[in-house]
C-alpha cells in the first residue's frame, strides 16, 4: 500500500502539467485533483505515522524526509491552492494592458 498514493499523484501531476501546456480544457480540474489526492495521502501517511509512533523508532537517513521534504510538500501544496482559489489574475491583467 506505500508509495500508490504518491504514484497517483505523480501521474496526475504529469497530467495536469501537460494539460497546462497544451490549454485544454480541464486543465484547472486535472491541477485539482492533483492537490486534493496528493495533500490527502499526505494528511494519511502523517496519521498513520503517529498512529504507529514512527518517530520513537530511529529513522536513520530517513529523517531528511521528515524534516525537509514532508515541510516543503505541504507548503508547496498550499500554495497551489492558494492560487487556485485566489481571485482569477487573467481578468486583472486583461484590464490593465486595454489602458
Amino acid at each position: 500500500m506505500i508509495g500508490y498514493g504518491d504514484l497517483a499523484t505523480a501521474a496526475l501531476a504529469l497530467l495536469a502539467l501537460v494539460a497546462l501546456r497544451s490549454r485544454f480544457r480541464g486543465a484547472i480540474a486535472l491541477v485539482w485533483l492533483c492537490v486534493v489526492v496528493g495533500m490527502l495521502d499526505t494528511v494519511n501517511a502523517i496519521i498513520q505515522s503517529m498512529r504507529d509512533s514512527v518517530f520513537s523508532y530511529p529513522l536513520g537517513v530517513n529523517w531528511v524526509i521528515v524534516a525537509i521534504y514532508v515541510p516543503a510538500l505541504l507548503v508547496s501544496s498550499l500554495l497551489i491552492f492558494m492560487r487556485l482559489v485566489g481571485p482569477d489574475r487573467s481578468s486583472t491583467e486583461n484590464a490593465a494592458l486595454a489602458r
